[in-house]
């Protein structure tokens, strides 16, 4: 008789353990579908000037001829749901006819604090992010979805003549945050 309730209390205490890991187990199911829903979103930036909204598309800069040094804000958008960890930004610049002989070599720098949207002057320490007169530039930056952000371009050329600098951003699967769970 005593063997007999050492066995059903043996018995019992392992159905208690059977339980709670029937528990946990659900517990870990709950977490992972928050996991999946969460990861069902998109990722893409769009470009600006300094205040605007994102605009699909490419954005333009037209350069002056005459003037020795000219500057422009320039805002990277993210519009996506995931917050990002670079952007990219493609440009060209050329006459209106084409010519992109003596195009201008642009400046790309970032700042630590704020742009003065009138005078293009930084509230903190100014970065230089790149200096190219075309092709890709890579920026990286973390960008939490839904914020900006802004670039002030200078470029230095001086002759006659207007340049348009044509500019579109792009964003890729692998520029989403690390951790982040992306189904296929």
């Amino acid at each position: 008789m005593r063997l007999l309730r050492i066995l059903a209390i043996a018995v019992s205490s392992s159905l208690i353990s059977v339980n709670g890991l029937q528990m946990a187990s659900a517990a870990i199911i709950a977490n992972s579908q928050s996991i999946t829903a969460k990861a069902t979103g998109n990722w893409r930036s769009l470009l600006a000037n300094a205040n605007g909204a994102g605009a699909s598309g490419s954005y333009q800069i037209i350069w002056t001829g005459g003037s020795n040094k000219q500057s422009e804000l320039l805002a990277i958008v993210n519009t996506g749901t995931f917050d990002l960890i670079a952007q990219h930004l493609t440009f060209s610049s050329a006459r209106n006819n084409g010519d992109t002989n003596g195009a201008p070599t642009l400046n790309f720098e970032s700042c630590s604090g704020n742009w003065d949207n009138v005078n293009l002057t930084c509230s903190g320490t100014i970065s230089s992010i790149a200096s190219a007169s075309s092709g890709q530039i890579n920026i990286n930056r973390y960008l939490i979805a839904g914020n900006r952000l802004i670039l002030r371009i200078t470029q230095t050329r001086s002759g006659t003549g207007n340049y348009i600098s044509t500019f579109n951003t792009l964003t890729f699967r692998s520029d989403i945050r690390s951790g982040i769970t992306v189904n296929s």
